[in-house]
């Protein structure tokens, strides 16, 4: 959606990578179903939802609801390379794809029953945040919902980058959900409360200067390795912002009456990425 540090887009490697993604890096199933529950309380039938980007599970949940959906991405390609990954993808015909930044997002208003979002927020400069939120707002029936699940910052559950070593170095071969779970660590371990920002660059320069200080030849050998490990499954230059609990609800509630809160119950960091279920 936004140019990285390098000039490249990043869904462009995005695209490539997201077979490799698990939870909490997507969706999950408990996630997911959270959502479809939450949804089918408010209304069951005849519904119009809008999914923000290209996420094969948000797109998946939209179908088996049976809705009119509409996906909105700056890439067609990101659209149309992900449709493989999903489970309902013969439906992929009934969706309406949308070429277009979120911040122009050129859609009907008033007409959306539901927006769906993963992690959508903390991809959105903060000084976009604003314009990123009213446009939802505006696209979303009188009493319609944003439901996004949102990363927050809560540094003290993960520790410095030197106890999230200790923990990962300890293994001798990864499978892909460890690995999603060993980035998740490392980028949180490497953010910056000051800056309110994690990224790919600040996670390479954190490992490297633990690696700058191994005297051990072994135990170096190990965190390369996850340093490789982590640059393999991320690609440089991509920021994103990071709030606290109290910072994010206080710019949501900017635009949006939050009605609830919920957290999924199937991987380890359903702590700091709530769902939202914001109403308009």
């Amino acid at each position: 959606m936004f140019k990285s540090q390098t000039g490249v887009f990043w869904h462009a490697s995005l695209a490539n990578r997201w077979s490799i993604f698990t939870r909490p890096v997507v969706p999950s199933k408990s996630e997911c179903q959270i959502i479809k529950k939450y949804i089918l309380n408010k209304k069951k039938e005849n519904l119009r939802i809008l999914v923000l980007g290209s996420t094969p599970e948000f797109r998946d949940l939209t179908h088996e609801l049976k809705a009119e959906v509409t996906c909105i991405d700056i890439s067609l390609e990101m659209l149309q390379g992900l449709v493989g990954l999903m489970k309902q993808k013969y439906r992929t015909s009934q969706e309406t794809w949308v070429k277009s930044s979120w911040l122009t997002m050129p859609l009907a208003k008033n007409y959306y029953d539901f927006v769906l979002g993963d992690l959508v927020i903390c991809n959105v400069p903060p000084k976009f945040q604003p314009n990123f939120l009213i446009n939802i707002k505006d696209v979303l029936k009188l009493g319609g919902y944003f439901i996004t699940r949102q990363m927050t910052e809560v540094k003290d559950k993960f520790g410095g980058g030197k106890v999230m070593t200790d923990k990962w170095v300890k293994y001798k071969k990864l499978n892909k959900l460890q690995i999603n779970y060993l980035c998740w660590d490392f980028f949180m371990a490497f953010s910056s409360s000051e800056k309110e920002i994690f990224s790919t660059d600040r996670m390479t320069q954190g490992l490297k200067r633990i690696i700058s200080k191994t005297k051990d030849k072994k135990l170096k050998k190990k965190i390369e390795n996850i340093l490789k490990i982590c640059r393999q499954t991320y690609p440089p230059g991509k920021i994103w912002w990071l709030y606290s609990f109290k910072k994010t609800e206080k710019l949501l509630k900017r635009f949006f009456k939050i009605s609830d809160i919920k957290h999924g119950t199937d991987h380890p960091y359903v702590f700091n990425c709530p769902i939202y279920f914001l109403r308009k």
